[in-house]
This record gives C-alpha cells, sequence and structure tokens, in this order.
C-alpha cells in the first residue's frame, strides 16, 4: 500500500489524538505517550521521554491502567531519566509501585517483561 495516500489521514487522527490528549482524555494520553516513546518520523513526531512521562503520569492519574502499567516500566528502565532528582531506588520504587497498582487493576506486563 502506498504510504503517501495513508499520510493525511494519519495526520488528521494524530490531529484529534492531540486534541482529545489536550482536553485532558486519558485514553489518548496514553496513545500519544506512546507515539513519542517510539517516535513516529513520518509525523514529525520525535522520540522524547519527558513528554512520555507527562502524559503517562497524567492519564495514570486518571486511573488509565495502561499508562500506570507503562509509567512503571519506565520507571523500572529508568529510561529518560523521569526524575533526575530521585536516585535509582526510587524510581524503582516508584515503577514497582506503578506496576503493582496496574496489575491490582488487572492488567500486567507482557511475558517478555519491560517492553513499552
Amino acid at each position: 500500500m502506498d504510504k503517501s495516500v495513508e499520510l493525511p489521514e494519519r495526520f488528521y487522527v494524530l490531529t484529534l489524538v492531540k486534541e482529545l490528549a489536550e482536553a485532558g482524555d486519558a485514553t489518548q494520553q496514553t496513545n500519544l505517550g506512546t507515539y513519542h516513546y517510539h517516535g513516529v518520523p513520518e509525523l514529525a513526531i520525535d522520540v522524547d521521554h519527558a513528554q512520555v512521562f507527562k502524559l503517562y503520569a497524567a492519564a495514570a492519574a486518571q486511573d488509565n491502567v495502561f499508562a500506570l502499567l507503562n509509567l512503571g516500566l519506565l520507571h523500572l528502565s529508568l529510561v529518560g531519566q523521569p526524575d533526575k532528582s530521585a536516585d535509582k531506588e526510587e524510581n524503582m520504587s516508584r515503577g514497582v509501585k506503578c506496576c503493582r497498582a496496574a496489575a491490582e487493576k488487572g492488567v500486567g506486563p507482557p511475558v517478555r517483561a519491560y517492553c513499552v
């Protein structure tokens, strides 16, 4: 399939995702966080771990279990140094807390753990 045909539609979807995320929609905050985690060059989305943490934290605060799990896994992997003032043990503790909270809500890491 010709990707150039898909791009206008993908930009439209991205615009909607961004608007909803900025309006506080936890699902779209999680989706946008994942875009920033991986980066989507053809949509001009760079890898931005600070933005990933911000978006996942906002969605997790609204009880989005996938954001909570991803936030925990990011803390555990120390990607982008989520909190530069915290030491490694503090980040590990935060990661376990988030993952435990997600597990209590019925969501857990995949068998190949620590993948976002």
